[in-house]
């Protein structure tokens, strides 16, 4: 079964599997800045976990080429 094709029988289940989405994508994030400029702070770690998967995203592939922690998250 392709999951991108998947039809959710309601929306309660389409919002829960949506949030998942965003906490493992949040996660990883997280340990791709922490493993590419150390520890970061609770507020930083706060601001990713609340972030939509698209904001994610766009700090996920510019971490690949920023010099610093604050330059990977953009503007808040």
């Amino acid at each position: 079964m392709d999951a991108r094709k998947y039809e959710y029988q309601s929306d309660f289940a389409r919002h829960y599997i949506a949030l998942g989405r965003a906490e493992g994508r949040a996660s990883l994030v997280i340990r791709q800045l922490t493993s590419r400029f150390g520890p970061i702070d609770s507020q930083t770690e706060a601001r990713i976990r609340r972030a939509s998967i698209v904001e994610l995203e766009v700090i996920g592939e510019s971490l690949l080429t920023a010099r610093t922690l604050q330059e990977a998250l953009g503007s808040p």
